[in-house]
């Protein structure tokens, strides 16, 4: 009977654990937080224990990212639990962002004392690695003094990234200062609402401003500015991000000079193309043609870039960069449109890219206009496509269009092709674009590619089919031959541009 009895109360404790005492080890639970992604799963099992309290600190404190506002005083809140156990918590952060967004009123209120405040925590978070602060002239409005010497302590930062709004001589005054001997990653960037509502917010010469730290610098993004000639060179720059206002301000052999190690560029370009050509009024395409050629004839007496791997810009802003180098991957970040083929084709053949990535809208295309989009001669270099095909309100027939494309790509010896064929999600569900991409079978699509293309070794097809962006129905094929014919394998995991090395230059 009392053995029963224990039976009956070994099941009911099971069925309830908080009857029980924990019998997991220290070393298990501690484990278990480090999957934790909420911060406030986590925060609740640290209050159970002083020792899961301490084990769970590095791992709270490892990434912080505050977006403040009024009602909350975050940035208070923070420093107050921060200087708690300052020599010992502040350490822990490594990657640190903080926006004041909608925090004007509190920084009115307290400004001095929580900006000393802040600053001082700043400056003994001395093994961090990454610091965000958008709203930067912000912050050194109401830290003058402290923010910058704060960062001049934080001698382990390797990324900084800092936004600008409004008046940001003082954090360009801070920039050329800067002198932080690990500091591998710079981004310097507008706000991108303020920046379409103003005219020639031109930030500078980055070759200028940050000459500091021309010996560790790996990744500069910085926009808009003026990238001109400097005696600064920077050996250890790897990639490079940056945009200008007018065509005017490419400045290809001012980028040889400094970047002569350069492996990955992208160039923006704002306002957008044609309102600049307007801007210009008749002579637009002149003075393209003369920036292009002038980058051109620049590059002869200059070390060309032999290790540069992958551009990515408009096509009007790699036209007038002219580059004269091949580069093994292109990528497109505006749609091509007919009255740009004469650049794009004539920017490919210089550069005789083996990847490339391009959008193109099919609304502007008639019959037979789709194949003239790759000259032959940069064709028979391409191996690695990635094409997104606008199809909304195309100019002619879904037939039509999958005719050209099957054109297109039977004069490229692929290897690797990702074909997304889609339409804006508002389209009514007669649509008949959005008919056709519904029902199309995308095995027979993939059948006949593999049929065109002899060479093709891996493949996928998207198609938009829900009102959600950002839900596509998409399928990866590797293609078999052999003797007895073409064996399309489905792969479980859809290929990604990333798997053959087309990652996004950013």
């Amino acid at each position: 009977m009392m053995k029963e009895r224990g039976m009956r109360q070994t099941v009911i404790t099971s069925f309830f654990p908080s009857c029980v005492p924990l019998r997991l080890n220290a070393d298990v639970l501690v484990h278990i937080m480090r999957f934790i992604s909420s911060k406030g799963e986590l925060f609740r099992m640290m209050k159970t224990c002083r020792s899961l309290y301490l084990a769970g600190l590095p791992m709270m404190l490892k990434n912080v990212h505050l977006w403040l506002d009024d009602r909350t005083c975050g940035l208070a809140r923070f420093c107050r639990f921060m200087e708690f156990d300052l020599e010992n918590r502040c350490p822990l952060v490594r990657n640190l962002s903080i926006s004041l967004a909608f925090a004007y009123e509190m920084l009115e209120c307290h400004q001095t004392n929580t900006m000393d405040r802040f600053s001082t925590v700043l400056e003994h978070c001395r093994n961090l690695h990454s610091l965000s602060l958008p709203d930067g002239e912000l912050w050194l409005y109401y830290g003058p003094t402290s923010i910058p010497r704060a960062l001049r302590a934080l001698t382990s930062m390797r990324d900084l990234e800092l936004t600008l709004v409004d008046d940001y001589d003082a954090t360009l005054q801070l920039l050329s200062n800067l002198d932080l001997p690990n500091l591998q990653a710079i981004s310097v960037q507008h706000d991108k609402d303020y920046l379409h509502n103003t005219d020639n917010r031109i930030i500078g010469n980055p070759f200028e401003i940050l000459h500091n730290q021309r010996s560790t610098l790996e990744v500069i993004r910085f926009g808009p500015c003026l990238p001109e000639s400097s005696s600064h060179i920077y050996p250890m720059a790897k990639t490079i991000v940056f945009s200008c206002l007018a065509i005017e301000n490419i400045n290809t052999s001012a980028l040889m000079h400094s970047l002569p190690n350069l492996q990955r560029l992208s160039l923006g370009y704002l306002p957008p193309h044609q309102e600049d050509l307007d801007r210009l009024g008749r002579h637009g395409e002149e003075v393209l043609a003369r920036v292009h050629l002038r980058n051109i004839v620049h590059q002869r007496d200059l070390h060309l870039w032999r290790q540069l791997d992958a551009v990515r810009g408009d096509v009007l802003a790699l036209y007038a960069l002219a580059l004269t180098c091949p580069v093994r991957h292109v990528q497109i970040e505006e749609s091509i449109t007919p009255g740009l083929i004469p650049f794009w084709t004539k920017t490919l053949d210089a550069c005789r890219p083996s990847a490339v990535t391009m959008q193109i809208d099919m609304e502007r295309f008639g019959i037979k206009q789709l194949p003239s989009i790759i000259s032959q001669t940069a064709a028979k270099g391409i191996t690695h496509l990635l094409v997104d095909f606008e199809c909304q309100d195309a100019a002619i027939t879904m037939d039509d269009i999958m005719e050209d494309i099957y054109t297109l790509l039977h004069s490229m010896p692929l290897v690797f092709l990702d074909i997304h064929l889609h339409y804006w999600p508002d389209a009514e569900q007669t649509n008949p674009v959005r008919v056709y991409i519904h029902q199309l079978n995308l095995h027979t699509v993939a059948t006949e590619i593999a049929k065109r293309v002899p060479t093709l070794q891996y493949l996928t097809l998207r198609r938009r089919m829900e009102a959600n962006a950002f839900k596509d129905d998409e399928v990866s094929w590797e293609i078999h031959r052999n003797e007895r014919g073409t064996y399309l394998a489905k792969q479980f995991i859809p290929y990604s541009a990333d798997d053959f090395g087309m990652t996004d230059v950013y």
